[in-house]
């Protein structure tokens, strides 16, 4: 019988212990199946969190869905297997499985969507597609980008946001009606927390490459057998 035991590095890397017994099989080749089995669990779950819609609404990212299909095996050789995320999604992926701070990589301001309309767009690509110009208010450490907006702000929308941001430093008082409308939050950095179920959980994982890992060996126990 096959065990399959997780365990988590100082770093938090995640790894998969196969203790064999004493049965003697090909760890190349049980090590490729283990692999394509943990990018298939995966895949599974970042699909079906990709389902869920996000909050604020508008358009999509499928951002789960993309690091599904950046899933691969990267290696697999007689001592093990490992199976990597990759282009932008392995880093996507690591600051929701630890949490940490974002920061903007070119341009002074991080921009934090405030209605649906701008959800998955850059605020370029916003005035593009919408024909809105988008003028901002900006203290030292933040501040809005606005549109001219017949209904005026959004107040609720804006005193949500404000809400979940430390400080209120850079909060804007809008009279109703006024004819503005907040459409990102312009921020230096931005916290991401830690989402608990960035991947599925330790044991459930083990448990699916354990039950893969004793299919594999029955499967070449019959072969050897004659009894495919």
């Amino acid at each position: 019988m096959i065990r399959v035991k997780a365990s988590i590095d100082d770093a938090g890397g995640r790894a998969f212990l196969v203790d064999l017994g004493e049965d003697l099989v090909n760890r190349h080749a049980l090590n490729k199946v283990l692999a394509q089995q943990l990018a298939n669990e995966l895949k599974k779950h970042w699909k079906a969190k990709n389902a869920t819609p996000n909050k604020l609404g508008g358009k999509r990212t499928n951002f789960w869905a993309t690091a599904a299909g950046n899933t691969t095996i990267d290696e697999v050789t007689d001592e093990g297997a490992t199976v990597k995320v990759g282009g932008d999604s392995g880093q996507n992926i690591r600051i929701h499985l630890f949490g940490g701070t974002i920061k903007p990589k070119v341009a002074k301001f991080l921009t934090i969507p405030l209605v649906a309309e701008a959800h998955g767009l850059a605020a370029r690509s916003y005035e593009r597609e919408t024909g809105r110009k988008l003028f901002a208010v900006v203290r030292e450490s933040g501040g809005f980008l606005f549109e001219r907006n017949a209904k005026g702000a959004d107040r609720s929308t804006l005193g949500d946001r404000e809400a979940r941001v430390k400080g209120r430093k850079n909060a804007i008082a809008l009279k109703e009606r006024t004819p503005l409308r907040p459409v990102y939050l312009l921020r230096k950095r931005a916290t991401i927390d830690k989402d608990l179920d960035a991947i599925p959980k330790e044991a459930d994982l083990a448990a699916a490459l354990e039950k893969r890992a004793n299919a594999w060996f029955s499967r070449q126990q019959r072969r050897k057998g004659g009894l495919a």
